[in-house]
């Protein structure tokens, strides 16, 4: 047996596309519009329930506004006067005492418009108002034309909320649902709800009401061409109801793909930062190594190393050296001290290196020198028998260099390549 409650908590488009079926299935049989009616508000009043599956609405009526043929002895001059209106409560289930008689069948039958049925059917009474219900009819008797359908809510929070009486009752908040049902014939369902509806599922009951409106006409035996206009309704609020639901849907994946775009940005700059704060907080730890060791230290070979080895991390690089500044019977030439990152037997095959112009500027003092590919610099590869590194020298890519003076003098220079 199909499940024919729905939870208006979680009310989507697969429920109203349910809710339509059973409906259409409940009715099916009525003998009139008023018996329709009846049913139809015994149908929302048992199917619809919140999320723990208690009732969602204890009360629902609803209302059907027809035209009234004037007295037959009325005799009317001039122009033809306004056709009387009358808003009756059709169906009604649950207890409300302002809609009941006095032996608790529905007592509501009321010309409109006017103020007792604006007091007595509030939300009924300004659903059709808002569809033109209320409109003339034209000299030559015609009614007025259809105007689609309408859903209005009043939430817990508006000055028209539910009284306290329905308060009392759980009803949080109202909502009215309906349209024209045949020319000069209009309906409208109210629900007292238990539950506060979001404005997504008060915008599913457009369709909704396009499912009831089919449901009452059934139960009038309306032509055949009033139920195809009905049928072909009923389909083209769907259609329009996915189609805002699919609009909204895309939308909702561009945000949602904008803010994981965001969020993956972020990550990005947070785990960048988290590296730097890594190496800054590596780089004060080798300060503070190295401060301590050199402080320590009166050896000046070991002071050296200290130093070169501070500098060799700090920078990142794959080995570092300091050569002494030796000055030569063929002129300058540059005296390995010690080495950093890699064992001092990797230079022992090589001869002493000598005043290329990639070590001139270094070993003069004219300043630091710095390249990306010391291999495609303008000054590296002049200098022969090697021109350039000789063979089972150390890879070098980047290569920065540093002088290292004393009171105006070069006592050498600080070489990081990688």
């Amino acid at each position: 047996m199909q499940d024919t409650r729905f939870d208006l908590s979680a009310f989507g488009l697969s429920e109203v596309a349910r809710c339509g079926v059973h409906l259409r299935e409940a009715v099916s049989g009525a003998s009139s519009a008023d018996a329709a009616a009846q049913v139809v508000a015994e149908f929302f009043h048992d199917s619809l329930v919140d999320g723990r599956g208690d009732r969602a609405c204890p009360v629902v009526g609803v209302f059907l506004s027809r035209p009234q043929a004037a007295p037959a002895a009325q005799v009317v001059a001039g122009p033809r006067a306004r056709q009387e209106r009358r808003l009756s409560l059709a169906g009604l289930s649950g207890a409300y005492a302002p809609w009941h008689g006095t032996e608790g069948s529905a007592a509501l039958d009321l010309p409109v418009p006017s103020p007792e049925a604006a007091r007595q059917a509030p939300l009924a009474y300004r659903l059709l108002d808002r569809l033109g219900a209320w409109a003339t009819a034209d000299p030559d008797g015609a009614v007025p034309p259809l105007s689609g359908v309408d859903v209005v809510h009043v939430s817990d929070s508006q000055e028209d909320a539910p009284d306290e009486a329905l308060r009392a009752e759980g009803v949080r908040s109202l909502l009215a649902f309906g349209g024209t049902l045949s020319p000069g014939e209009w309906f409208a369902v109210v629900l007292f709800c238990r539950v506060a509806l979001a404005a997504d599922v008060v915008d599913l009951f457009s369709a909704v009401t396009s499912s009831a409106r089919l449901a009452l006409l059934s139960g009038g035996r309306p032509p055949p061409a009033l139920e195809a206009e009905a049928v072909r309704t009923s389909l083209e609020d769907m259609e329009n109801l996915v189609a805002r639901r699919a609009a909204h849907l895309q939308s909702t994946v561009a945000r949602l793909s904008s803010v994981t775009a965001d969020l993956r940005r972020s990550q990005q700059e947070l785990e960048q930062r988290e590296r730097q704060l890594r190496d800054e907080a590596t780089i004060v730890e080798l300060l503070q190594q190295a401060g301590s060791a050199l402080a320590a230290e009166l050896d000046l070979d070991t002071l050296v190393q200290h130093a070169v080895d501070a500098a060799t991390g700090l920078s990142g690089a794959a080995f570092g050296a300091f050569f002494y500044n030796v000055l030569g019977e063929t002129g300058e030439s540059y005296l390995l001290y010690v080495l950093s990152g890699v064992d001092r037997s990797v230079f022992d095959k090589f001869p002493m290196p000598r005043n290329t112009q990639v070590f001139e500027e270094t070993f003069r003092g004219l300043g630091v020198m710095r390249s990306d590919d010391i291999t495609a610099d303008p000054r590296y590869g002049h200098n022969s028998p090697h021109h350039g590194m000789p063979e089972g020298h150390l890879p070098v890519r980047s290569y920065l260099a540093v002088p290292v003076t004393s009171r105006g003098t070069v006592l050498g220079g600080f070489l990081r390549p990688s």
